[in-house]
């Protein structure tokens, strides 16, 4: 389940609690370890190299939505680890079952949705590139989303992180990993680990000596998340901006091919 993408957690963490009675609190952190080496191993081996089926001129991995999400993931790791301390072990597992319940409800629903708009999608030319394009009833999901951006609340932000035309069709064709998002990434990996060595904890003491549930502790604790937030809110809005860029670039693209037809 790793290797294919879809995570497995799901799969790991009741496999351990079955088959090896293991308790929630150790499954859990147990089954991150062993998808932590899974996706490394599926990562160098096929999905780094691996081009998206849709344009195979652009890499697999969306580095941008990972480098938005990643962050996110990492400050909830830092809670999830302080809550397998605190929380009961039959918590957990009512948690894990309603988590993955939701999760697997929304999947199926994402995929069917994905599925019925990837089988209606055409391909039109534009200035060399081959970009998304819809027939004109088509269009209005695309122009409501574009209304949905502007009117977002964070509009005025999302605009500073707009892209120009020419970086977006230089985007739909290149294979380079952009630089912005795995700065982004390195950035929210090395302020943990960081802030982690300096604090402490359980297993492992503090390099500087901080006694751990002290007032510095709890400090460097809660340190963690502002970069982690701030990394992942700007890279939100970095996607953004690039969605409305590729959006707009749709509908003229589309509007032109229904004017040659």
């Amino acid at each position: 389940a790793s290797s294919s993408g879809t995570g497995g957690g799901g799969i790991f963490v009741p496999s351990l609690i079955i088959f090896y009675a293991l308790a929630a609190k150790d499954a859990i952190p147990l089954s991150k370890s062993t998808i932590l080496a899974s996706t490394i191993a599926a990562l160098f081996s096929t999905q780094i190299w691996a081009s998206n089926p849709a344009n195979r001129r652009q890499h697999l991995i969306h580095y941008d939505t990972a480098a938005t999400l990643g962050p996110t993931v990492l400050a909830g790791t830092v809670l999830g680890v302080t809550f397998n301390i605190l929380i009961p072990g039959y918590v957990l597992l009512i948690c894990l079952c309603l988590i993955l319940a939701l999760i697997s409800v929304r999947s199926i629903q994402k995929a069917w949705k994905v599925y019925k708009k990837e089988t209606k999608a055409m391909t039109v030319e534009v200035d060399g590139s081959k970009v998304r394009g819809l027939t004109l009833p088509e269009l209005e999901p695309l122009q409501g989303e574009l209304k949905r951006i502007e009117a977002s609340l964070i509009w005025g932000i999302i605009k500073l992180f707009r892209p120009t035309q020419e970086s977006v069709l230089l985007s739909l064709k290149s294979r380079q990993i952009p630089l912005v998002a795995l700065i982004a990434m390195i950035s929210g990996i090395c302020w943990l680990v960081l802030t982690t060595l300096l604090k402490g904890g359980d297993g492992a003491p503090s390099i500087i000596g901080i006694r751990m549930c002290s007032l510095y502790f709890w400090l460097i604790f809660f340190s963690v998340f502002p970069p982690l937030l701030t990394i992942s809110g700007c890279m939100a809005c970095r996607v953004m901006a690039k969605r409305h860029a590729i959006l707009t670039l749709q509908i003229w693209a589309a509007s032109r091919n229904n004017d040659d037809l």
